[in-house]
């Protein structure tokens, strides 16, 4: 779909994120139009200005030649991208400001019917095992009551609470620092392939395939659990 590999192309512009997006999709209408924008006409934007136009239009060009290469991967690893607006993407992040216009997703959403009921639950990677205890235990409940526990994949009580919704046979949704090439941390790949392949949720990231999980990447992440 040409609209979904502009936006694609949009989102592999450094330094381009959310809220530039999304000021340039509102004055320009279209990922094409801001796509063939001049500089002198996206410098108008807010935000944007002299300087960064000069560098968006650079970073442009160069974005085209990584779609290809970013969508083959996507469909090696049976990873799907949702834009928003779209009727898979989940209703409540898109309510926040900053929306990730794309998301992307490995495993099962569903968020008009088995996901309409959310609830996150993060916590420390340095728990202490009551806490690990707890967050599955509160997980379980609440997966087997209907809810879709929503966390972050990481150690400690993030891992609980999606282990714990698992066992339940409920359902649970990652959101991770990183893309979803990699797995981190490494020692839950078997856990998050459980979760992709029998149907109990889904991976997501608005990152690009291989972004590993650097450190910057987390307090990002974090401002999805609000959705």
């Amino acid at each position: 779909m040409p609209e979904l590999r502009d936006l694609l192309r949009l989102t592999l512009i450094p330094g381009l994120g959310p809220v530039l997006i999304a000021r340039l999709l509102e004055a320009f209408g279209s990922c094409d139009r801001v796509l063939g924008a001049a500089a002198a006409e996206l410098e108008l934007v807010k935000g944007i200005g002299p300087g960064r136009s000069a560098a968006f239009v650079k970073g442009a060009k160069e974005a085209a030649a990584l779609v290809d290469a970013e969508l083959a991967l996507a469909d090696k690893l049976g990873v799907r991208l949702i834009a928003k607006g779209s009727a898979e993407y989940p209703g409540l992040l898109a309510s926040i400001p900053d929306a990730p216009p794309l998301l992307y997703c490995k495993g099962a959403l569903a968020p008009a019917d088995a996901d309409q009921y959310p609830v996150a639950i993060v916590g420390s990677r340095n728990a202490t095992a009551y806490g690990i205890e707890q967050s599955e235990r509160f997980a379980g409940v609440l997966a087997a009551a209907g809810l879709t526990i929503v966390s972050g994949g990481a150690r400690g009580v993030d891992t609980a609470a999606h282990r714990g919704a698992v066992r339940a046979g409920g359902r649970t949704v990652a959101l991770l620092g990183c893309g979803l090439a990699g797995c981190y941390p490494p020692e839950n790949r078997e856990l998050f392939d459980r979760l992709v392949g029998e149907g109990r949720g889904a991976l997501l990231s608005e990152l690009p395939l291989n972004t590993p999980p650097d450190s910057d990447n987390f307090p990002a992440r974090n401002r999805l659990y609000r959705g």
